[in-house]
């Protein structure tokens, strides 16, 4: 409505850009019952995504990748968040991964989160995996057979999820929370995976006492060393308005976001 095919904003209306803690992400399967089980295939996956086409895809010009497992605008991420070499992608490093997995040619069941944000990646997905020998089935329900699915206890209804995580608030700490033991009844977070030094890390990234820029850079480096998330896109929030105003910030307020502009009324 407010932007022509170029990205550029429509003459009478201005356009500014504030943090938004949203991000596209896969969570994998790492448990017994998944090929994902294996570390190289996860590394493949995350290699053979051009995850800044899938941004462009969803997002045109203003979608960001990840340089992280997660949102890189968050409130607890420290100065030295992220990495320029983040997953970057490589499709000839992806294949001769999946030559030394123990992949061998099983369909992977991706559950996707059913948002207009998330649902366009999915073809691409599909294609850059087909190119390295990797057999996508996306499982596209309505959000309450979702939800069903998602929280089964056993990790034999699906290998990945493709999600977009949100949340009113803005820290790594919630962002990752799939990745809790305690969370969903099976002891071992939607990972599959009994992993004590993660857990230990994430729950110092949380409380208040123990977290630090470096606490949540260990968190961070201990998901991407397992490739238990890769995180691929997300999009600053947008705001349009009148061309009268001049400029505007957004304030942090008891954990949400508010845009607060200045208006020339001359």
């Amino acid at each position: 409505l407010f932007m022509d095919d170029s990205g550029n904003t429509k003459a009478g209306y201005i356009k500014m850009l504030g943090q938004n803690n949203a991000f596209v992400h896969m969570t994998f399967n790492c448990g017994e019952n998944s090929p994902c089980q294996d570390i190289k295939l996860r590394q493949a996956i995350a290699y053979c995504i051009d995850a800044a086409a899938c941004a462009y895809k969803v997002y045109g010009n203003v979608g960001q990748v990840c340089n992280a497992p997660t949102n890189p605008n968050l409130s607890d991420s420290g100065l030295d968040f992220g990495s320029d070499d983040y997953f970057t992608f490589n499709i000839d490093k992806a294949k001769q991964l999946v030559e030394e997995s123990s992949y061998n040619g099983e369909t992977l069941k991706m559950l996707v989160l059913p948002k207009s944000t998330i649902s366009p990646s999915v073809v691409l997905i599909q294609s850059y995996c087909l190119q390295i020998g990797v057999k996508i089935e996306p499982l596209e329900y309505d959000m309450a057979q979702f939800r069903k699915v998602r929280v089964e206890k056993t990790g034999t209804e699906y290998d990945i999820e493709l999600l977009g995580a949100t949340s009113a608030d803005d820290t790594v700490y919630v962002s990752v929370k799939e990745l809790d033991n305690r969370a969903y009844g099976n002891g071992l977070g939607r990972h599959f995976v009994d992993d004590p030094e993660l857990q230990e890390l994430y729950e110092k990234s949380g409380d208040a006492s123990t977290t630090s820029p470096e606490i949540i850079q260990q968190l961070l480096d201990r998901i991407t060393e397992n490739v238990y998330i890769y995180g691929m896109y997300y999009c600053p929030s947008l705001f349009f308005g009148s061309d009268k105003i001049v400029s505007g910030t957004v304030i942090a307020f008891d954990d949400a976001i508010y845009p607060s502009f200045i208006v020339n009324n001359g």
